[in-house]
């Protein structure tokens, strides 16, 4: 069973999560095709695909536009497929309501305006990576982290809140899903 995995990655925690739901696909029997649509803004839609799990980071409410874009212009080919899609954030590994329900609002807005309508979705928490960032984004995240309340305030370090679990749970549900059809 082939499964695609188009994502946008900005730094770099939805790739190594993209990664980690194709190892995990593939350790459980299926053959995946990953596609990083911020890389490969071309790339075609592949033969004998049985579904597709799609993904992106959330960066001041908004999804990356070259996953936007290559979710449109593929709406054709994943529409009578399984799909499952994926957003990644800092306000998924919150504590407050308000924001798990604003990166919830966000997904929904940007899956409404791309079109896609898919079998599964989760936010899943993202990481702060101080140490890729540039001197004002750095000074920026660290004042949202800080006005959240948050503790996570030496920028000499980085922070991974992603639950590789519920990655791994979200990979083997959709896969389960597929199965059933």
């Amino acid at each position: 069973m082939r499964i695609l995995i188009a994502y946008a990655s900005i730094d770099g925690q939805t790739e190594k999560i993209a990664h980690r739901i194709a190892e995990t696909l593939e350790r459980d029997g299926a053959d995946p095709l990953l596609v990083n649509t911020r890389k490969q803004t071309d790339a075609p839609w592949p033969e004998e695909c049985d579904g597709m799990i799609a993904g992106g980071p959330l960066h001041r409410e908004h999804h990356p536009h070259e996953l936007g874009k290559w979710l449109m212009d593929h709406r054709n080919d994943y529409a009578e497929r399984p799909t499952a899609f994926f957003s990644v954030s800092l306000s998924a590994a919150s504590d407050r309501q308000q924001d798990l329900d604003d990166a919830q609002r966000v997904m929904r807005e940007f899956l409404d305006e791309v079109g896609m309508h898919p079998d599964m979705t989760a936010t899943i928490a993202g990481a702060l990576k101080y140490t890729r960032y540039g001197f004002l984004k750095k000074r920026i995240m660290r004042n949202i982290v800080k006005k959240s309340g948050g503790k996570e305030l030496d920028m000499s370090r980085d922070y991974e809140y992603t639950d590789w679990e519920q990655v791994e749970a979200f990979a083997r549900e959709f896969l389960a899903s597929i199965s059933r059809k």
